[in-house]
């Protein structure tokens, strides 16, 4: 894999997926993010096998491939950089080299193969509804999630139930009940 890619636009994605990255996880590839380089195009996945973000971005691809790279000293080295684009270089044996200006960094890579697969959501079972609306639902529900170490795992979350051209949010902590209703145009 090659790939160019302007380093602030590049670091903003990195920073934000790092997020969703297990932070000691067993298997350290959930540790990184994934890096799928072809045709113009970058895509970067993170994933916790709970939650899971990905990013496109345009790049100069000059040759395609895929890697993973531990997200934290992704983000620490393109912090550092200070040249306006970033050049990536991974081989056969998944050293990574990462050059800006006159800076190089070379660091392992993982197997992208071992990266989880995400889930995805079948075409046919979208919805859309304004991003506000969505945030005033999530606010007004999320008192009621239990937020102890010790509670049951389904109490930790908000249930998002849609039926009838409607979504209920529901949230429960053991003594406190939340329900956020609205129609769906």
């Amino acid at each position: 894999m090659k790939i160019r890619v302007e380093r602030s636009v590049f670091l903003d994605a990195v920073l934000k997926m790092q997020k969703t990255v297990g932070a000691k996880s067993s298997m350290p590839v959930l540790e990184g993010i994934l890096l799928s380089a072809e045709k113009g195009l970058l895509t970067l996945s993170s994933y916790n096998l709970e939650m899971g973000m990905k990013k496109e971005m345009y790049a100069s691809c000059e040759e395609e491939g895929d890697i993973v790279i531990n997200a934290r000293l992704l983000a620490d080295i393109l912090r550092k950089l200070r040249g306006i684009d970033v050049e990536i270089e991974c081989d056969d044996r998944l050293v990574c080299h990462i050059r800006s200006g006159e800076a190089v960094f070379d660091i392992m890579g993982m197997e992208a193969n071992d990266f989880p697969e995400m889930p995805s959501v079948a075409e046919h079972k979208t919805i859309k509804m304004s991003g506000n609306t969505i945030k005033s639902m999530v606010r007004q529900t999320s008192f009621a999630v239990a937020n102890n170490e010790n509670a049951r795992p389904v109490l930790t979350g908000i249930k998002f139930e849609i039926k009838n051209n409607e979504i209920k949010l529901i949230a429960i902590d053991g003594s406190r009940l939340a329900i956020r209703k609205e129609r769906l145009i």
